[in-house]
């Protein structure tokens, strides 16, 4: 299965996929005991991080089209609020989860025009 985000048509050679949960507990040891006295509360739930490394080839319009794209999502100009909307991704095992991107961070190397190796950072919201 592809890995694909909603509204970006492309998005290159995927090299790798990175899917964490990370389950944010708070954890007290009882005064003048071991850990196994300790008391682990989940108060702040989990959070799905996805970290996307792609590497995007074409021609400059290209390039600049994909970038345009991911930059338009992150800053919602499509919309009427400056809010980013969730957009559905689908992993490499056909997972699906409505992500936001946290950090979109591009590299152009100026010796190969036609490509550029990108990284991604996507959370998962229910908004």
């Amino acid at each position: 299965m592809a890995i694909s985000i909603s509204g970006i048509s492309d998005l290159g050679h995927i090299v790798s996929e990175s899917n964490q949960i990370t389950n944010r507990v708070i954890s007290f040891t009882m005064p003048t005991q071991d850990t196994s006295k300790a008391i682990t509360l989940n108060l702040m739930g989990k959070k799905r991080e996805v970290i996307l490394q792609t590497q995007f080839t074409g021609t400059l319009a290209q390039i600049k089209a994909f970038i345009d794209d991911i930059e338009e999502w992150i800053n919602n100009s499509s919309g009427l609020t400056s809010i980013q909307t969730g957009r559905t991704y689908t992993s490499t095992f056909g997972h699906t989860y409505k992500m936001f991107c946290t950090n979109f961070q591009w590299t152009y190397n100026l010796e190969s025009t036609q490509k550029i190796n990108v990284l991604m950072q996507l959370v998962e919201s229910l908004i």
